[in-house]
């Protein structure tokens, strides 16, 4: 499933910028989904926009598709900044 489950929230502490991992709300989690397969779609060579959408879909069935690696590579951003969250209570 292309829809994800938790996205950042940017914070300033001491002069850095810490990006923390926060749970989305469905609809934001949608919104983010379909920002990345309609950019992904964009990005195809296909002749029309309609075959675009076309194609995309059917890589993303495959996982194989370039929106299928904006997700593989948002976890993987997620993933390597767990260890911010004792940052969400702290007051800055």
């Amino acid at each position: 499933m292309l829809i994800p489950v938790m996205g950042f929230m940017k914070k300033m502490l001491s002069g850095k910028l810490y990006m923390i991992p926060i749970f989305l709300f469905p609809k934001k989690a949608l919104m983010i989904a379909m920002r990345w397969f309609v950019l992904a779609a964009r990005l195809r060579k296909e002749k029309t926009f309609l075959l675009r959408l076309y194609a995309e879909f059917g890589d993303l069935v495959r996982r194989r598709s370039m929106s299928w690696k904006y997700k593989l590579s948002h976890h993987a951003l997620l993933f390597d900044n767990k260890h911010y969250l004792y940052l969400l209570n702290k007051n800055g």
